[in-house]
């Protein structure tokens, strides 16, 4: 059996992100554990501002072991703004104002739950629609929120995984 994994990544076509992408290790009201990842967007002060998936932040109540401070949620985009306490050392990257063409060499980058290591790997984008495009990364659960980079600049978050067999 052969499987084919695409991902499903959020487009940012007027974000000001940064290059910082962050584990988020996420607890909800009943004292479940999850995990996923963030980009920082903004340093304000004492607060830094993370971009991540919406699904990782619904019913939590702590992200990183500090009360969740929610900025801004866009369900329908799966797309939501926390702000976290600062951390040093945020290096900030360019954003892409264009959207990937088909079949361009992107890079994805994200830290992994299992491992708890940040991952980069190379990648292709194989489809796209207005504010979305697929991917052909082998990604795993856990990598929402993370990072997708074209020539240096942030194009995007992943948001989804489909697998499939393609047999």
């Amino acid at each position: 059996m052969k499987y084919m994994f695409l991902s499903i990544v959020l487009f940012f076509s007027s974000l000001c992100l940064a290059e910082s992408v962050i584990p988020l290790y996420c607890t909800d009201k009943d004292g479940m554990d999850s995990f996923g990842n963030g980009v920082i967007i903004a340093d304000v002060g004492k607060k830094i501002i993370v971009a991540t998936c919406n699904h990782l932040i619904t019913d939590v109540v702590t992200v990183n072991k500090f009360k969740i401070e929610i900025v801004e949620q866009r369900p329908g985009e799966d797309l939501a703004f926390i702000a976290l306490d600062k951390i040093n050392g945020i290096k900030p990257i360019k954003i892409s104002r264009k959207q990937p063409k088909n079949l361009s060499n992107i890079k994805i980058i994200y830290y992994s739950a299992h491992m708890d290591v940040r991952v980069e790997l190379k990648a292709k984008i194989i489809g796209k629609s207005v504010d979305m495009f697929v991917i052909n990364a082998p990604l795993v659960p856990g990598c929402s929120g993370g990072a997708v980079i074209k020539n240096g600049k942030l194009v995007g978050l992943i948001s989804k995984i489909f697998t499939f067999n393609s047999n």
